[in-house]
């Protein structure tokens, strides 16, 4: 599969957002009868600072893990290298963003959007939540 196919599979839109060819770019992983996809990406751009508005370093990369919409593969997880920036005349730093999710979130936006479709039909939180693989409190925050 080629970069554009992952992404659009993931329902990744951030330009952005690359696969990280440094590494395996998918790993599967069966737990309890469970199918979990691990895909790999790096996040990196050019970016000022906010305080001063000189470029801004990079300066390493910090690995987080965020859980994208649920595939014919089974649960989809993207395990993402955000680039770290600093700024050598002020100091200020500054981790890259993502645009398909929110701050402080590790839940892709459009499987947030599929989840509260599913709970306007008639599917108990039980089966969403096992279809998305994600918890009844987060279901009922979205109620």
């Amino acid at each position: 599969m080629n970069e554009i196919t992952i992404k659009e599979i993931l329902g990744l839109t951030d330009p952005n957002i690359i696969v990280d060819d440094t590494t395996k770019s998918r790993t599967i992983v069966k737990e309890d009868g469970v199918t979990k996809n691990y895909w790999r990406f790096i996040l990196t751009y050019k970016l000022r600072c906010k305080n001063c508005g000189h470029y801004l370093n990079k300066n390493g990369f910090k690995t987080v893990q965020h859980l994208a919409p649920a595939g014919l593969w089974g649960l989809n997880f993207l395990i993402i290298k955000k680039q770290k920036y600093i700024c050598k005349y002020c100091h200020h730093k500054e981790l890259a963003k993502l645009k398909d999710i929110n701050p402080n979130d590790h839940i892709l936006r459009n499987l947030k959007i599929k989840e509260a479709l599913q709970l306007s039909s008639n599917i108990t939180i039980k089966q969403i939540t096992e279809n998305f693989g994600i918890s009844t409190n987060t279901v009922m925050r979205q109620a």
